[in-house]
């Protein structure tokens, strides 16, 4: 991977970012609010359960469902 990516041994990778749009507390960040915070951009099998719960306080169904609909829009990708 690039340097912009961390990507874990299970296979979960996030994305570095700077600056995050409107973050909220069921967002998926690693490091948040420190200069090297990121994204999650997959999670592996082995966590996804996990992850799923975490982003249902959201009242996303999974990860998934909130990649689609959140995620662009917390890294400035696209307006909202």
């Amino acid at each position: 991977m690039e340097a912009g990516w961390i990507e874990f041994e299970c296979g979960c990778r996030a994305e570095r970012c700077d600056k995050l749009h409107g973050p909220v507390a069921y967002d998926p960040i690693i490091f948040r609010n420190l200069p090297e915070q990121a994204v999650y951009d997959f999670v592996c099998s082995r966590h996804e359960a996990g992850m799923n719960k975490y982003v249902h306080f959201g009242h996303f169904v999974d990860f998934g469902q909130w990649r689609r609909s959140r995620r662009a829009i917390l890294m400035g990708k696209v307006e909202h």
